[in-house]
Order: C-alpha cells, then sequence, then structure tokens
C-alpha cells in the first residue's frame, strides 16, 4: 500500500512519481497496490495520473493535465473532495472487460463526493460496476459525462448507479449512460450533446427512477432506454424539457416497458412527450403532471393512464393507445394530431375499453385529421367498451368529425363482421 499527504506527484515518463526526482517513480501494474493520497496534485504525467491501480483513495487532491487518464483502477476507487480535470482521457475509468459467457457480476466500483470532473478528453467517469456521485460537478468531458454502460459484459453484469445532489452539464456525448439499475435525485441533467440520461439494460428487468431533477436542454432525448424486457422509468416531481428528441421513451421492449410521471413537467422537447412503444403491455401513466408544448405526440402507451394532468399543445395526437386507457380529472387540448386516438392491434385477447371521466377534451386537432376530439377504432373480435361520463368534448376540428367517432368493423380470417351495438361492444356516453 502507498500512502502520500501533501505531495506533489509528478513524472515525465507515466505513473506516479512520489518524488522530486521525475525519473524515481512508482509505477503499479496491473492490480499491484492499493493508494491513499490526500492533499496532494498528480500533474503532468506522460501517462495517466494514477495508473492500474487495484484501490484506490484520493482526497482533497487533484488530478490535472496527465497525458492518460485520470485515474485507472481495476476494483474500488473513493474520490473525495478533489478534482479531476483535462486528463487527455478518460477523467476516472476501471479497466474491467467481462465476456458476455463469464456469468459473473463486475467487481469494479466508484464512490465520489464533493468533487469536480471537467475538462478530460474521453468521459468524465467510465466506471463498470457500483458507481454513487455525490455533490459532484461533471462538465464538459468530450465524451459522455458518467458512463456506467461500457464492457464486454455490461450490458448483461452492470452495477447499480446512484447520482445525489450533483450536476452533469454540457458535456460531449450523454450526459448519463448507464446499462442496469439507476437513481438520479436532486440533480441537473443538463446541455449535454446527445442524450440526458440513457439505458440500455437490453436484456435485463431494470428500473431507472429521477426525483427531484431537471434534464433539460440536451442534443437528443431527454431520458430513453432500450429494453427487450419491461425495463421501467419513474420520472417524480422533476422537469424534463427544451431536449432535442423526445422527452422520455422506452424502446424495443419485447415484453411491454413501462414510464410513470408523477407530478412533473415534461414540456417543449422537439420529439414526443412520452412514449413507451414497440411491445406488448407497454404503459404510460402521468398523475398530476404536464405534458405539455412538445413537438410530436403527447403521450403513448399500450395502455395508457392520465389522472389529474394536462397533455396540451403538443404537435401530434394527445394521447394515443392500442389496448386500454383510462382519463380522469384531466384536459386534453390544442393537440394538433387531436386528443385521443385508439387504432387496435389484431390480437387484442380479452377486450380493450377507454373510459374517460370528469375530463375536458376541447380544441384539439386541425383541418388535416378526419377527427379532432376522439378517435377510437376498434379492430379486434374480443369485444371493447367505451365510457365517457361527466366530460366535456368542444370545440375540437376535423375534417369529418369535430367531436367524437367510435368504429368497431372487423372482418378478418375468421369471417367475424363486427360493428357498434353487437355482442361484446359497450358505448356509454354521458356528456
Amino acid at each position: 500500500r502507498l500512502t502520500r499527504n501533501n505531495s506533489q506527484l509528478t513524472c515525465n515518463s507515466g505513473g506516479i512519481s512520489v518524488s522530486s526526482d521525475p525519473n524515481y517513480s512508482y509505477y503499479y501494474g496491473s492490480d499491484a497496490a492499493n493508494i491513499i493520497i490526500q492533499g496532494s496534485e498528480i500533474s503532468g504525467n506522460q501517462g495517466s495520473g494514477i495508473n492500474r491501480a487495484a484501490d484506490v483513495e484520493l482526497i482533497d487532491s487533484v488530478v490535472e493535465n496527465n497525458e492518460g487518464k485520470g485515474i485507472d483502477f481495476t476494483k474500488a476507487a473513493i474520490v473525495t473532495d478533489s478534482r479531476v480535470a483535462n486528463n487527455q482521457g478518460d477523467g476516472i475509468n476501471n479497466d474491467v472487460n467481462v465476456s458476455p459467457f463469464q456469468f459473473r457480476p463486475i467487481e469494479g466500483s466508484l464512490t465520489i463526493t464533493n468533487s469536480i470532473v471537467t475538462g478530460n478528453s474521453g468521459s468524465g467517469i467510465d466506471v463498470s460496476g457500483d458507481v454513487t456521485v455525490t455533490r459532484t460537478q461533471i462538465s464538459n468531458n468530450q465524451k459522455d459525462g458518467v458512463n456506467n454502460s461500457s464492457g464486454y459484459g455490461a450490458r448483461y453484469y452492470s452495477g447499480t448507479l446512484s447520482i445525489t445532489d450533483s450536476t452533469i452539464e454540457s458535456n460531449g456525448g450523454d450526459g448519463v449512460a448507464s446499462a442496469s439499475d439507476a437513481t438520479i435525485i436532486n440533480s441537473q441533467i443538463i446541455n449535454n450533446a446527445k442524450a440526458g440520461v440513457t439505458n440500455s439494460d437490453y436484456d435485463g428487468i431494470g428500473q431507472l427512477a429521477i426525483n427531484n431533477s431537471t434534464v433539460t436542454g440536451n442534443g437528443q432525448s431527454g431520458i430513453s432506454a432500450l429494453s427487450q424486457y419491461g425495463f421501467g422509468i419513474q420520472i417524480r416531481n422533476s422537469t424534463v424539457s427544451d431536449n432535442t428528441g423526445s422527452g422520455a421513451s422506452v424502446t424495443g421492449s419485447r415484453y411491454g416497458g413501462s414510464i410513470s410521471v408523477q407530478s412533473s413537467n415534461i414540456s417543449n422537447n422537439s420529439g414526443a412527450g412520452v412514449v413507451s412503444a414497440g411491445g406488448r403491455y407497454a404503459s404510460v401513466s402521468a398523475t398530476d403532471s404536464q405534458i405539455v408544448g412538445n413537438g410530436d405526440l403527447g403521450f403513448q402507451g399500450d395502455t395508457a393512464t392520465a389522472e389529474g394532468s394536462t397533455i396540451a399543445d403538443n404537435g401530434g395526437v394527445g394521447l394515443t393507445f392500442t389496448a386500454n386507457a383510462t382519463i380522469r380529472n384531466s384536459t386534453l387540448s390544442n393537440n394538433i394530431g387531436g386528443g385521443v386516438f385508439r387504432k387496435a392491434r389484431y390480437a387484442d385477447y380479452g377486450g380493450t375499453s377507454l373510459v374517460v371521466s370528469n375530463s375536458t377534451i376541447t380544441s384539439n386537432g386541425s383541418q388535416n385529421n378526419s377527427v379532432g376530439g376522439i378517435e377510437n377504432i376498434n379492430t379486434t373480435p374480443y369485444g371493447h367498451t367505451t365510457k365517457i361520463e361527466n366530460s366535456t368534448i368542444t370545440g375540437n376540428i376535423g375534417t369529418s368529425i369535430g367531436g367524437l367517432k367510435i368504429e368497431t368493423n372487423l372482418s378478418d380470417s375468421y369471417g367475424v363482421e363486427d360493428a357498434i351495438g353487437s355482442p361484446g361492444t359497450q358505448v356509454v356516453v354521458s356528456i
């Protein structure tokens, strides 16, 4: 173990020098040492500042202007009250590669607190394993701000990611890229060149939770996930706005991803507001939230629920669903593509439903839409229920029908002819 306090560590040929003589250096090969450095500076080395140490603890120190990575470790790193800046590689990195055929977890971990990671030529943090970021600023790195998804087995065995009271800003790639469970609390993910937050838990069932945070001004989607097996995004008391792409989306999900929005604002994104697409049972829900002013459709899922929410001023349809939708105590207004639209997928086993209660659907549609308020097209022989009660549908614009169109008309390989009023189809309108 090497421990150094209040030292200046420099070396012209790489590694670590713990001497005023740059030719006398401590260079650590793979997994060779544990290092504790406090109140020190590691700068100007031709290679990495700290290279291939097993465990590193950096306290009240500076690692900057090295020609390789700032900190390169293999097992665990703890960084406190420190600055990692302007290195010609990743700021903090662990070289852990796990083959997809090695069925074991990645062992690396990083805990960083009260620190600054900025201006590095790679990612600010590129670490596989468990990563905890607290009260830290990660900015102006040329690649991702925080990358917790790299390495050959990362999408199978990446650790968990936790970011609290931190700012991830103006990085050249994604703000945050993860591949497993991730939690972001009281943080700002802003003005990154690519997406704000991405998750590629392609073959797992993970969760991404965004609480009391801001995801805004990013160059691609605000929050996005790619998964096959039901990945979930939870957004609570947060703002996702002004991103160049969708506000929040889950795609590629074979068995239905989910997005839950609670007491949040999803607004002014250039793409869609909230979308869970690509799989049966994909669901979206909004409670006490605002989904407004997005450039494309507002809200989309196989199943969609809006409770006490406003879906308004979006560039496409306000709410789109394929199986079941419930709209309660909500307002859908001024959506250019129409208020509510459903076109069922064929295999809707067990029937489908639309329930609108104590809500207002107004001023939706345009002269480019056939129906402005609600267009509910049922193409399944398994039954459908539409129920509208204590609600107002008014002022909507459509070239064919302004207010409400419910159509059940199916001719399929079974020879079924279904229409409104046939067995299994119920329409109740009370406005």
